[in-house]
């Protein structure tokens, strides 16, 4: 893996979160060999973490980082990493209704603000200053430009290397690393 980090991670836009992946990895496979790659260890691997989802994640930079060992010579034999079944897909998004709600109702809430009782009125909605307002923000900026929150939660103003960012001259926000413009 130290390999794969040097020639691959390290020059890589994204290495912090790949580093972190890696350094999971690392703590749980830096006792075991290539030929303790099995379906059974990738299995106990699986087990051992929170979710499937992040394990396959982890997983698959486990096959990057073998296949990569593997074209630079290191090893002959063809290790393969046993991944977990993929997720379900996402089957229901909110609706544009449902996401003005969910504004609407951010942009209004107070400092002080109570949900409503059993039957009874809500709380204090006429004095305190407006404490969700920046979420607000956040969630019409997620929705209307279809971002994941990591490319919404690190824009900037000006064009940054590696950052997102909002070209307001010509209305475009630019989410990804090249630089490709998405409207």
């Amino acid at each position: 893996m130290s390999i794969y980090v040097d020639d691959v991670v390290t020059p890589h836009p994204d290495q912090q979160r790949i580093a972190k992946r890696i350094a999971r990895l690392s703590a749980w496979w830096s006792s075991k060999t290539l030929a303790q790659v099995t379906g059974a260890t990738c299995r106990a691997y699986v087990a051992s973490r929170p979710s499937p989802g992040g394990a396959r994640r982890d997983l698959q930079d486990l096959s990057a980082a073998i296949g990569h060992h593997h074209r630079e010579g290191y090893h002959r034999e063809l290790v393969k990493v046993a991944l977990p079944k993929k997720g379900e897909a996402r089957e229901r998004w909110l609706s544009r209704s449902e996401v003005a709600r969910l504004v609407w109702a951010a942009w209004r809430a107070r400092e002080g603000d109570r949900p409503a009782a059993e039957g009874g009125k809500a709380g204090n909605t006429t004095v305190g200053r407006y404490t969700m307002r920046h979420l607000a923000r956040f969630i019409l900026l997620a929705y209307s430009t279809a971002s994941r929150p990591g490319a919404v939660l690190t824009a900037s103003w000006e064009a940054a290397a590696g950052r997102s960012y909002f070209d307001l001259d010509r209305g475009v926000f630019y989410r990804l690393r090249d630089r490709r413009g998405l409207r």
